[in-house]
């Protein structure tokens, strides 16, 4: 089974490349690194980085782009913290000697960098439009996702792991956001549900009254929002055809991620989806993922079932303390997979997940008795050195 740990730009390019490859091989055991080429604005403490204990880094690409490569009215700009350096290229040149494998980490749809005014962000039934959130349904956003996915791939990667390729809700990560009323669970499922003009293009080929369900789903808001409780139920609060609402956004997410899948394997490279479900519930604690609650996944919008049909490979973040846990996500990951669909697990091998080497011990165990293709770890530099050496005591003995 192959292994990674998962590193930031703040790891390469405050340690070095050359450090980084081999600390993660010698100390921690594993066979590869997944170094983070498309970034989101950061601030984070390191507790061995040389160059920073706090590090606050800009969003944007810590690769070379190529102008040329994505000439639409979206392309990746290069983030100000890459200082002019190519952290991927960099760790492909360390990585390469030592016969570790690379694979490069993009986040894509989640922006920081973008403002309301850009193509493609998501936009609610209101008309509020999401700054730095892109829209899988817009064509610009496709045009963009499979050009980013080409442009990496020129690189000497084994795999593109791929984040946020799907939707976003409301309460997604911007900046100092503030809501002080509990409106309830469906309320902000609503509020942040996209009905751009892409998306209703789309719901309506899924035979979907599209502006009559954004009105209503407006009354239901207003009602809410003036003294209204929140309704038990996504039918209850804006109608019957809310379910084909959301069949019509899985399908955009399954036809992207899948064009992208096929976009890196024309070049020779494995693309990886990133399921956020778990991290969505459990980020924090390390506690309280629920596969049953539809509204987390609806809210993405991802499907394994269906994006493992499409040819996609998943890999599961297992933001999880208890083994128990991880146990349960393994068992449903797996029955709607099937038991020989390619499937990756990232765990934490420190705080709040992993509190002693034997957990993450038998976590580990847990994923390659659940036949697992791989068994990767976040991340390098938020840990201590200690939490290397958990990872080598939970890899199986060579």
């Amino acid at each position: 089974m192959h292994s990674s740990v998962y590193c930031l730009p703040a790891d390469l390019l405050g340690e070095g490349a050359d450090r980084v490859v081999r600390t993660v091989r010698d100390r921690a055991g594993v066979s590869g690194v997944t170094v983070a080429a498309c970034y989101h604005a950061t601030r984070d403490i390191y507790p061995h980085n040389p160059a920073y204990r706090v590090a606050s880094l800009a969003p944007g690409a810590f690769y070379a782009v190529d102008p040329s490569a994505c000439p639409g009215p979206l392309r990746p700009a290069v983030s100000p913290s890459a200082g002019g350096r190519d952290i991927l290229a960099e760790a492909c040149r360390a990585a390469a000697p030592l016969g570790v494998q690379v694979s490069a980490w993009a986040v894509l749809l989640h922006r920081d960098d973008l403002d309301d005014r850009a193509a493609g962000v998501q936009e609610n039934c209101f008309g509020d439009r999401f700054p730095g959130r892109l829209c899988p349904a817009s064509p610009a956003v496709r045009y963009y996702v499979l050009a980013v996915t080409r442009d990496l791939c020129r690189y000497p990667i084994a795999a593109l792991r791929a984040e946020a390729l799907h939707y976003q809700g409301a309460a997604h990560g911007h900046h100092h956001e503030r809501c002080l009323e509990d409106y309830g669970e469906i309320t902000r499922f609503l509020l942040g549900l996209c009905f751009c003009r892409w998306c209703a293009g789309q719901a309506a080929g899924h035979d979907v009254d599209v502006p009559a369900l954004a009105a209503r789903c407006r009354d239901y808001l207003t009602g809410v929002f003036d003294s209204a409780p929140d309704a038990p139920s996504l039918t209850e609060a804006c109608g019957p055809d809310i379910g084909s609402y959301l069949a019509a956004r899985t399908a955009t997410v399954t036809a992207l991620a899948g064009a992208a899948a096929e976009a890196a394997r024309q070049a020779g490279v494995r693309l990886t989806l990133l399921d956020e479900t778990v991290p969505m519930q459990a980020y924090a604690t390390g506690h309280g993922f629920d596969p049953h609650r539809e509204l987390v996944r609806a809210e993405l919008a991802v499907d394994p079932r269906a994006l493992s049909q499409a040819g996609v490979h998943l890999e599961e973040p297992l933001y999880l303390a208890e083994p128990a846990d991880t146990a349960a996500a393994l068992t449903w990951y797996r029955a709607q997979l099937g038991p020989g669909a390619p499937l990756s697990v990232v765990l934490r091998p420190g705080p709040p997940d992993t509190t002693t080497p034997a957990s993450l011990a038998e976590k580990a165990q847990l994923a390659r008795s659940h036949n697992c293709t791989e068994l990767n770890f976040y991340a390098y530099g938020l840990y201590r050195l200690q939490s290397l050496t958990h990872i080598r005591r939970a890899l199986p003995t060579p």
